[in-house]
């Protein structure tokens, strides 16, 4: 029986989906037509292959959890853990969402790499955040539209996915985190093994929601069931 991730369920109105793009982690800021957003609600990433991680002894971190701009969501029948990174920013004009203050860390012995600061692009689109701990600039993640037409998300923990963005780490990421970690430090983790599934949802004070139209209302039409 196909399973889905536990926001597909409960936040069904005002789901702004992001489709295919590319993850391509540089360093990102806010622009200035940027205003902050009193918003509830954020980007949640469904970690599915989270387990994979901690067995090769990979320690996943949260960040900004202290500042309340990070939540951990656990389920009794999911066995990976939802974060929903809170949105901080909006700019209207680029239909950006942005995350200040939060990211995931990945940690094996004294070796590190951070994802801090994700900004949601709906008009490429795009997600991206600034990174640290690996040697070069890399694009850590590829992105797959999970859906019935484009093909199921399938994770290591087992849940299927039919609604939601694909995360998968690029040949360049794995070789760059080798690099840190150690070679096959990733074990049997390949380019083809999604990570994690992501869906950006947010609940604006009505004024800012009339603003942010273009790119991320087209794709929450797109995306409703």
């Amino acid at each position: 029986m196909l399973r889905t991730t536990p926001l597909l369920r409960s936040l069904r109105f005002l789901r702004f989906g992001v489709l295919a793009g590319l993850f391509a982690l540089f360093g990102a800021t806010a622009p200035a037509g940027a205003v902050p957003m009193p918003a509830t609600g954020g980007t949640s990433v469904y970690f599915s292959s989270f387990g994979a991680l901690t067995d090769l002894g990979i320690q996943v971190t949260m960040i900004g959890m202290g500042a309340g701009n990070l939540e951990v969501f656990q389920s009794q029948f999911l066995p990976s853990p939802t974060l929903t990174f809170r949105v901080t920013e909006v700019d209207p004009a680029t239909d950006q969402l942005f995350h200040d203050g939060s990211g995931i860390g990945l940690f094996l012995g004294s070796s590190f790499v951070t994802l801090e600061n994700f900004v949601v692009n709906g008009m490429i689109p795009s997600i991206s955040a600034d990174v640290s701990g690996l040697p070069t600039s890399v694009e850590v993640f590829s992105l797959q539209d999970c859906s019935t037409l484009a093909g199921f998300c399938i994770g290591t923990d087992g849940t299927t996915t039919i609604d939601g963005l694909g995360m998968f780490l690029t040949e360049d990421a794995i070789g760059a985190l080798e690099d840190v970690f150690g070679p096959g430090a990733l074990g049997d983790i390949t380019s083809e093994t999604l990570i994690g599934v992501a869906n950006s949802t947010f609940i604006p004070e009505p004024s800012t929601a009339l603003l942010v139209g273009g790119g991320l209302l087209v794709l929450a039409s797109r995306r409703r069931a």
